[in-house]
């Protein structure tokens, strides 16, 4: 697997079904407010680095909300090129994003759950190992 580490200065926006941006995130380190509510975001997730219509044909698409993934320079600040469409996937457990972001053709993802408070790490999804077990590099974590 390459370096994760090349996966860390990104921001996110999260979108509903109907276009309406729900959060943003604003980079390594930094959450949002959507996903530490655990009332309303999921327990799993997983940001997928596919395109929404590419990642809804394998999954029901009521699992799914729309990211744009946003590159950050050095000191944070948005760059205006290189925004990417991914997908937010609302899993069931670690593996079944595993096989998601397989089946999308990725070989990284953004996962994160409660953890017993929200974390979200970078992995590589051919790994068999929990992501705590294998290598995986800190995007969020609640202290």
């Amino acid at each position: 697997m390459k370096n994760l580490k090349q996966y860390l200065n990104y921001g996110f926006e999260i979108y509903n079904e109907n276009g309406g941006q729900i959060d943003k995130i604003y980079g390594p380190g930094e959450i949002g407010f959507w996903l530490l509510n655990p009332d309303e975001s999921p327990m799993f997730a997983a940001i997928i680095p596919a395109p929404y219509e590419k990642a809804i044909i394998h999954r029901d698409k009521n699992l799914f909300n729309k990211i744009i993934r946003i590159p950050l320079d050095e000191k944070g600040n948005e760059m205006k090129s290189g925004k990417e469409e991914m997908v937010l996937f609302n899993a069931k457990n670690e593996q079944d994003a595993k096989e998601l972001a397989q089946e999308s053709g990725c070989d990284y993802m953004y996962w994160s759950e409660w953890d017993p408070a929200r974390v979200m790490v970078i992995i590589d999804v051919k790994s068999k190992e929990e992501w705590h077990k294998s290598n995986y590099e800190t995007y969020y974590f609640d202290e």
